[in-house]
């Protein structure tokens, strides 16, 4: 969950890269899986579905259709190995298992704060907030970002320079720190 704009599409797309990047160079997988391994995956518990953007789809019945879709998946195919659900009684599952220690199919799934609030998921799913940055994120967003830049440059292009991303981004800092509408640090705080 997150304000709009704040990163929740970029996470979920960093967050698909790396994963595949691990998966693909520890040889675990190969990538020929295509999509007609997808229903076999999720019927063994291999799989992670990412739905991204929930709160952007703008018709309420058909949020609420997505959103009873989702439920009925999570309730046959994302269970703890004794088989709860998010959708167990809570005390119970507790006792039997923890449902956030499951190792088969899991689901992330990203929206805004306000539209999901509009149309939520029942059950004890699990919710995390992607928060604005402060000035000091922001500065270490700004360094690690030039820094990999630059160095993905000379790489590409087989250069032997020294990485001036460093250079970069204290211009950048600097113009960040002359801000003086709240407006523009409420953009700045959410790079995404």
């Amino acid at each position: 969950l997150g304000d709009s704009s704040s990163g929740q599409t970029s996470f979920a797309r960093w967050f698909v890269r790396r994963l595949t990047q691990t998966l693909l160079l520890n040889g675990q997988y190969s990538n020929d899986y295509g999509p007609l391994r997808i229903p076999i995956l999720i019927r063994i518990g291999q799989a992670l579905i990412i739905l991204d953007g929930l709160d952007e789809v703008p018709v309420s019945n058909q949020r609420s259709e997505i959103i009873n879709i989702v439920e009925n998946f999570v309730e046959t195919y994302v269970q703890t190995p004794k088989g709860v659900s998010v959708f167990d009684n809570v005390y119970l599952s507790k006792l039997l298992d923890d449902p956030s220690r499951s190792e088969g199919n899991q689901l992330i799934i990203t929206s805004c704060i306000v539209g999901y609030h509009a149309a939520t998921l029942v059950g004890q799913f699990s919710h995390y907030t992607i928060r604005p940055m402060n000035m000091e994120y922001m500065k270490d967003f700004i360094d690690y970002w030039f820094f990999r830049v630059h160095q993905r440059i000379i790489d590409t292009l087989d250069l032997s320079l020294v990485n001036q991303g460093e250079n970069h981004g204290e211009a950048l800092k600097k113009e960040l720190e002359n801000i003086k509408h709240t407006a523009l640090l409420d953009v700045a705080s959410n790079f995404c």
